[in-house]
């Protein structure tokens, strides 16, 4: 048992918890440490196919909803120009998922005072942008190769001008 709570003191929490390890879900990060205390519990090797998809559909999917959330906030505030908070918001998922290659480029994008994918064609630093280059370590095939196109596109024409 792994008594999960939010929005409560953990000390409220009734006295027959007190012995188990409990989880705060209002905590950054909460969800892999639930996860790998279920894989504590439950070693994944013991798991048959169909209970391992549901346990991890179940226990995963709040973790991933959070980050994709957190990730249309922060492109939403690139469109804006709030450089500042979008760069919070890319720490938030990085928090979470320290691979995510959108939140690499997103934070890319902020650096780089970028509003959208499209105007990182025009964004003479992005070749050298440390997070542009976790993106691209990070990221899926088409997503390197957009980023190379971005890059490509740059090095062949230049910034637009105005």
């Amino acid at each position: 048992l792994i008594p999960c709570f939010k929005d409560i003191d953990a000390y409220d929490l009734p006295k027959e918890f007190v012995k188990l390890q409990s989880v705060d879900l209002g905590n950054v990060g909460a969800m892999p440490r639930l996860l790998q205390s279920i894989e504590k519990i439950i070693p994944k090797v013991a798991q048959t196919a169909p209970a391992a998809a549901h346990a991890q559909a179940v226990v995963s999917n709040p973790a991933a909803a959070t980050t994709e959330s957190l990730l249309k906030r922060a492109f939403m505030f690139l469109e804006d120009g709030n450089w500042k908070s979008a760069d919070e918001y890319t720490e938030k998922v990085l928090d979470i998922d320290p691979e995510n290659a959108e939140a690499y480029l997103a934070k890319a994008m902020a650096e780089l005072e970028v509003k959208n994918r499209a105007m990182l064609s025009d964004a003479p630093g992005l070749a050298k942008n440390a997070n542009a280059k976790k993106a691209l370590r990070f990221g899926s095939e088409s997503l390197k190769n957009e980023i190379n196109g971005y890059i490509i596109y740059f090095q062949r024409s230049g910034p637009k001008k105005p």
